[in-house]
């Protein structure tokens, strides 16, 4: 197979979009798309090599599998191991116990798997997941479990190039329809795991057997094309962009079209040929591997992701990236490494680099992440196990509609006629897992038993601007009198809320909306806020006082935080919006920290004096933290506004 240069530029073009989307540079807002073109790329290189062997007679699955291992886990198993001392060091139980679950998931190739039960890819939360960014290798390697039997076994059948190109076709369009049905319905899966994600690196097989044995086409137009729309969407496309989905067709085709009519004499080719961007590009694989751990583990230091330390740390990603690709990818894949030259060496040394991987994870998950490293995850009531906590705080919506299943959005049971509360004021919570959060406050409050009853549908706002979102014709929505929007509110959210609310009150409903919760700034690198505020505590004086003053002192930090006003930029923007539109729709806004936060104790409540916790993450509420807030909402008078038309809370 020809040495193509602009195909290690494309590399570069994928690498660096991914780390600086990472890093959090808002111009890079669709730099996730990279890892897109990371699959085209894999799926042409891959297939070509593969369809070459096939057609000399000498192709052989032990081999591939070989090649597969030399190219992959040298590096991969490097980083891993360079992580532990870190993590063991840095990380608190509950992040260890994570950390030591994706070591078994990646030395499993099963990465993916793990990360679509836990992870939000674009939450607050996995920008400390030092592991996270393995999900895509576990998508590649699942692929080439199957992909290399699939064409081994057309090849044996002699259905000829053109008939494997169909069925590649024919599947690869099954597996693109799965996806765009997956964004609406399941939309966490859809994101992590291989079927809705076949597509793309079927993509670059199709690309393969379009030029096998024939010359790179020529298309100026074409290939400037190709290189536009991969630039488009790392520029236009942000988080609240569905992936993947249709909308994944424009990286993916961009980078279809440089591979197919990128010859060396296009602009295209010459550009991605600039020996910087080769440069790059051969030491990508290692660049991925390392730029998620740096910025992961930085940030759980608590260092600020400023402008100037995020450059230095994605520069730091590219050298680390350099040294791994010349003393350990290239060695091993070239076979330069005395005594790892023959199969049996290199299928051995990964076994055992792949044990101890599983040992150092299995441990790490059957002591709750060591927990015995940390009296604060020991004491009393405290629970280690934030994902325990999460889980819990569906425990009511899911008793309540007999769903097992109930959860951020897409429930049936939302469609259906219910409510809870004895009150004659309906009231319908909508927005996603935060509407949950002021769900179990108000269902624990005095309000339900005299004031109001309340529902819920989950439901992502930007999504309801739609006027014939099948919300509105809800029999919940009909028999509410007030639509209470509650959400961690993105920008596209924010783009969308005005023409929500116009949407709402075309219906002769009322609209109350609950602003974006508080959240530090410098909270990153702790998996929730109490864990924060209770280690923080510990490390500077390792917690000798008894257990209520301890409790005060965290609760009195929380709020000296919260009134240094030092939160992230979407929440103020969210916020700031909420007021004016407030103002200017008639609509009225509501403050979660008004009950969280008591002004007159100078206290915020993050954890009580037999330490439980009030919150699992950044900001949602654990079903103790609900409790306790739903117990002072009526003396805070928090729904007053909408019962009685009282412009202020007094006492708090």
């Amino acid at each position: 197979m020809e040495y193509r240069r602009e195909i290690d530029g494309l590399r570069a073009i994928a690498v660096l979009p991914v780390i600086l989307f990472h890093a959090g540079f808002s111009l890079f807002s669709g730099g996730y798309v990279g890892v897109d073109v990371f699959f085209v790329i894999s799926g042409y290189l891959i297939t070509s090599i593969i369809i070459n062997d096939l057609e000399m007679g000498k192709f052989s699955i032990s081999k591939f599998y070989e090649r597969r291992a030399k190219r992959i886990l040298p590096a991969l198993f490097f980083v891993v191991l360079a992580c532990m001392p870190f993590a063991w060091t840095w990380m608190f139980p509950a992040q260890l116990k994570e950390f030591s679950q994706a070591l078994m998931a990646i030395a499993l190739f099963s990465s993916n798997i793990l990360f679509w039960k836990q992870a939000d890819y674009f939450s607050p939360v996995s920008e400390e997941n030092p592991l996270l960014h393995t999900w895509s290798l576990g998508v590649e390697e699942q692929f080439y479990i199957f992909f290399p039997l699939f064409l081994f076994a057309t090849w044996k059948l002699r259905l000829g190039r053109n008939s494997v190109l169909y069925i590649i076709l024919s599947l690869a369009g099954l597996s693109l329809i799965l996806s765009e049905w997956g964004w609406r319905n399941y939309p966490a899966a859809n994101f992590y795991l291989l079927p809705p994600r076949a597509w793309e690196l079927g993509a670059g097989s199709i690309c393969a057997m379009i030029l096998y044995k024939k010359p790179v086409r020529s298309s100026q137009l074409l290939s400037g094309f190709g290189f536009a729309l991969i630039l488009f969407s790392i520029f236009v496309y942000d988080e609240n962009i569905p992936f993947p989905s249709l909308y994944t067709l424009v990286p993916v085709s961009g980078a279809s079209l440089i591979i197919v009519y990128a010859s060396k004499e296009t602009y295209a080719a010459k550009l991605l040929g600039f020996q910087l961007f080769v440069v790059i590009g051969l030491i990508s694989y290692s660049a991925y591997l390392w730029h998620q751990p740096i910025f992961a583990f930085s940030r759980i230091q608590g260092f600020e992701d400023s402008t100037a330390k995020m450059l230095v740390l994605s520069l730091l990603s590219l050298v680390l990236a350099y040294l791994t690709w010349k003393y350990i990818e290239t060695p091993f894949r070239v076979g330069s490494i005395p005594g790892f030259k023959s199969k049996k060496m290199i299928f051995s040394a990964s076994s055992i680099a792949m044990v101890l991987v599983i040992s150092f994870g299995l441990y790490g998950h059957l002591t709750q992440g060591a927990d015995w490293r940390s009296v604060g995850l020991q004491a009393l009531s405290y629970e280690p196990d934030n994902r325990k906590l999460q889980i819990e705080s569906w425990s009511i919506l899911r008793e309540l509609t007999q769903e097992k299943k109930y959860s951020v959005q897409g429930n049936a049971y939302d469609l259906e006629k219910w409510q809870y509360g004895n009150g004659d004021l309906n009231i319908l919570l909508v927005g996603n897992s935060h509407s949950k959060d002021v769900f179990n406050v108000l269902y624990q409050s005095e309000y339900t038993s005299t004031d109001i009853s309340i529902s819920r549908y989950g439901v992502q706002v930007w999504e309801i601007r739609d006027a014939k979102h099948k919300l509105y014709r809800s029999d919940n929505f009909t028999s509410a009198d007030i639509v209470m929007i509650a959400s961690r509110y993105s920008s596209k959210d924010l783009e969308s809320i005005e023409q929500v609310i116009v949407n709402i009150q075309s219906h002769g409903k009322k609209v109350a909306i609950v602003k974006n919760i508080f959240e530090y700034k410098q909270f990153s690198g702790f998996r929730n806020l109490s864990d924060f505020l209770l280690e923080s505590l510990y490390r500077e004086n390792n917690l000798i006082k008894e257990s209520g003053a301890i409790s005060k002192e965290i609760n009195e930090r929380y709020y000296s935080i919260y009134k240094s006003g030092d939160t992230k930029k979407i929440v103020k923007k969210a916020n700031d919006q909420i007021e004016k539109l407030s103002e200017s729709m008639g609509v009225t806004s509501l403050d979660q920290m008004d009950y969280v936060c008591s002004s007159m104790e100078e206290l915020c409540f993050a954890i009580d004096n037999e330490y439980n916790k009030y919150f699992y993450d950044y900001g949602h509420h654990t079903i103790k933290g609900a409790s306790f807030f739903g117990s002072r909402l009526k003396s805070v008078g928090w729904l007053d506004p909408l019962i009685s038309g009282k412009e202020d809370n007094t006492l708090k």
